[in-house]
């Protein structure tokens, strides 16, 4: 009798959720599929689904059947950003050689060095020494080289070096404004008639039937992609080098365990505040890399730099904390109970305040620098002088 009930009552939540499945593929769900060569590398959500919510709306039903159904995600589904990544950087590759550069250095007034022929005995002791601690008469004694010879190599191999920083800058700004325009737009048309806009509550009411339009699954996807590029592709050292890797793990692990937790509502709201801002920085550096051929460039970078500035307080110290870390930490206990990944997720969107009120206060830092007119460039530039040098003066030898 016992055995016979529960089938019964199996057949009733596996009729319910077929009634649910039905209506989320009506509604133009995005079904999680992947090909069929990635499948037996796939995580078993069986694996980790005792670490989200044990009481799902369907009571009865564990996660791992509902992604059998295509309902909820898996690690596989997730391949198209590694994909997005890897497309991201050859289109940064070949932009840069074809289109980039030509227009950095005609924006910065930079004529195109000469390509210098490299001496090995030179190069090594170049490639081990500062710039500002070259002296071309140790250089000469140690690899034997004319004085005259080695003083001309160094201010050809620094003016290469100090070229390829500065476009290495103005390419990088310009590629992060473009990305992370990209993703606005598209994050805006994917969110903008969520439920969530008028009550948070949403982000957890539907959890784990939450619906998942094509846009979505894109928005996640690319994000994520973008997220990995810029891991892996960042090519400009600064002075906060470690908090910028420290944000990019915690954005990739956030973005990736809201996806296959299902929490992808909270994800794209937490996605889209963070880009707005930063669409506004990445053009006002390209501006700023601008200023000195172009004087006219410095009014524009100063009035788009306080747009950011404002920007990022609003979205980032405001709307953030009030909305999203306060729906995370108060109201998703109350939808879905108290869960092992709940404390994860809170720890990682504490993080990122963290790192929001740093960044912050080198924000102010710069608008204080800006008001008295001491703004030479981003608090988070490199140490080493990246103006390419005048020709040498002649010395006595």
């Amino acid at each position: 009798g016992a055995a016979a009930m529960g089938a019964s009552a199996s057949r009733v939540v596996m009729s319910e959720l077929m009634v649910n499945a039905a209506a989320l593929r009506e509604s133009g769900h995005h079904f999680h599929s992947i090909p069929a060569w990635l499948k037996p590398y796939d995580v078993p959500v069986s694996l980790y689904q005792q670490y989200f919510p044990t009481q799902p709306l369907l009571e009865g039903t564990s996660l791992s059947t509902i992604a059998a159904e295509g309902i909820f995600p898996t690690v596989m589904s997730l391949y198209l950003s590694v994909v997005v990544a890897i497309v991201l950087g050859v289109l940064r590759v070949l932009l840069t050689r074809f289109v980039f550069r030509e227009l950095a250095l005609w924006s910065m007034g930079i004529s195109e060095p000469p390509m210098v022929t490299r001496k090995a005995s030179l190069e090594a002791f170049f490639g081990k020494t500062r710039w500002r601690d070259l002296d071309d008469e140790a250089a000469s004694r140690a690899t034997r080289v004319d004085r005259a010879a080695c003083r001309t190599y160094f201010h050809a191999r620094k003016r290469e070096l100090a070229v390829d920083r500065r476009v290495t800058k103005y390419v990088e700004a310009l590629w992060r404004f473009i990305f992370y325009s990209c993703l606005v737009v598209h994050g805006y048309y994917t969110v903008r008639d969520a439920p969530w806009w008028r009550d948070t509550n949403a982000f957890w009411s539907s959890w784990p039937f939450a619906f998942m339009s094509e846009r979505l699954f894109w928005y996640y996807n690319a994000g994520l992609g973008v997220y990995i590029h810029q891991l892996t592709f960042t090519e400009v050292h600064r002075s906060d080098a470690l908090e910028m890797i420290i944000h990019h793990f915690t954005t990739i692990l956030l973005i990736a365990l809201s996806y296959l937790s299902g929490f992808t509502d909270v994800g794209a709201a937490i996605m889209l505040l963070h880009d707005v801002s930063d669409c506004f920085l990445e053009i006002a550096k390209v501006f700023n890399y601008c200023v000195k051929a172009r004087p006219w460039c410095k009014y524009v970078c100063d009035s788009v730099f306080a747009v950011f500035a404002i920007t990022f307080f609003v979205t980032r110290l405001y709307l953030y904390p009030r909305y999203i870390l306060y729906s995370v930490i108060a109201q998703s206990p109350r939808h879905l109970g108290e869960h092992a990944s709940f404390y994860v997720f809170a720890g990682l969107l504490s993080i990122l305040q963290v790192l929001h009120v740093f960044w912050f206060a080198l924000i102010l830092r710069m608008v204080h620098k800006l008001l008295t007119g001491d703004l030479k460039g981003d608090v988070r530039s490199d140490d080493e002088d990246d103006e390419p040098e005048r020709s040498p003066k002649p010395k006595a030898e």
